[in-house]
């Protein structure tokens, strides 16, 4: 096996001869063109998907701002709510409980065209850390069916209205497992 040496002779060459440039430069338009060809970024409901998990973390983390920027300047849910008023909802909701843990699950996003979707998800929320549904059923947690329209604005998925309700514990723990 030939080590590679650095003389005048052999710079920028590997030592069977070949040029290192075009190598790399091969090897540079091989992997973009895997990128560029593989699939095309993450699908419309990847994209929903994030932004339910993106919620719960920036609900978990308190961080209104972020919550804010995840719903739409159209927002209007079935109590006459807009954004502005959810908001305070939220902002309530935070005050109220030191320590907030969600767990979701999403059970349906049905997409209505290009750029709006309905999305079903429940929603389990605890004073302490729960990991998943089964993790709820020893708890005094709350559980609630979502039904979200989200519409995609300036390409980003945003909420646009959402109708919830509190869930019976035992029977929707019992029908996630």
């Amino acid at each position: 096996m030939q080590r590679w040496v650095s003389r005048q002779t052999n710079r920028g060459k590997w030592p069977d001869g070949r040029r290192v440039g075009r190598v790399l430069v091969l090897l540079a338009v091989c992997i973009l063109g895997m990128v560029g060809c593989s699939d095309r970024g993450p699908t419309p409901e990847d994209q929903i998907r994030a932004l339910i998990a993106a919620g719960e973390q920036a609900a978990e983390a308190k961080d209104i701002l972020a919550l804010r920027d995840r719903v739409s300047s159209k927002y209007r849910d079935r109590d006459g709510r807009d954004k502005r008023e959810l908001l305070g909802v939220i902002t309530g909701y935070f005050l109220r409980h030191e320590s907030i843990h969600l767990v979701t699950r999403i059970d349906e996003i049905h997409l209505e065209g290009p750029d709006r979707a309905q999305v079903s998800f429940y929603l389990g929320a605890a004073g302490q850390a729960v990991s998943d549904f089964d993790a709820l059923a020893s708890l005094r947690a709350d559980i609630y069916r979502i039904e979200l329209v989200v519409v995609r604005e300036e390409g980003d998925w945003r909420a646009l209205s959402a109708q919830w309700s509190r869930a019976q514990g035992g029977q929707v723990i019992q029908e996630l497992l």
